[in-house]
């Protein structure tokens, strides 16, 4: 019974260090200066015309369901199951988002979305709920990636027009499925 617990000690062990080195090893080398006229400030409208279509949620959501994954089981395991595609819906609101109202500043940035959510972005590395989260600049434009254990999802945010237009590209690649959506945004 004892050599069981040490063999079991040691592959928890084994599949902690894995887990950590492929969140390190995916990382990107990200800058935490903001880009001088990089100031995404203001209230920002959907240009449907422009953007993708809004996923279909319950498609996403019903995926999800058939991993038989539950928030409540992730969040007592802790840190370590932080995938499914029915939390990207909840937890990444551009998706569905029309609106946004962002306030940015030195260190971070705030953003509220027209359906209740807020989310506060901090350049750098930190935790945020199941995720841990990358956000900096990659050649002028934000990056935040969001990792988890069977997910990462990359935001790239770029103006265009001027600054007028904001285009966020987001890859969520979840549960081993890969979805891509481009939202535009135009300020207001």
């Amino acid at each position: 019974m004892r050599r069981w617990y040490s063999i079991r000690a040691r592959l928890i062990g084994l599949a902690a260090l894995v887990f950590l080195g492929v969140g390190c090893a995916s990382q990107q080398k990200l800058s935490t200066q903001v880009p001088a006229g990089f100031d995404l400030s203001g209230n920002w409208i959907l240009a449907p015309e422009l953007s993708d279509e809004t996923p279909d949620l319950r498609k996403l959501q019903s995926r999800g369901d058939r991993k038989e994954l539950k928030r409540g089981q992730l969040l007592s395991e802790g840190r370590a199951g932080a995938g499914s595609l029915m939390f990207i819906t909840h937890d990444f609101p551009v998706l569905q988002a029309r609106h946004m109202a962002i306030e940015q500043n030195v260190d971070s940035m705030g953003i509220e979305y027209d359906r209740g959510g807020y989310r506060d972005v901090s350049w750098g590395e930190r935790s945020r709920d199941l995720w841990d989260v990358y956000s900096g600049w990659d050649q002028g434009n934000l990056v935040i990636v969001s990792q988890g254990h069977n997910a990462q999802v990359k935001e790239t945010m770029r103006f265009e027009e001027n600054g007028r237009v904001l285009v966020i590209s987001i890859e969520v690649d979840a549960d081993g499925e890969m979805v891509t959506v481009v939202r535009v945004f135009r300020r207001r």
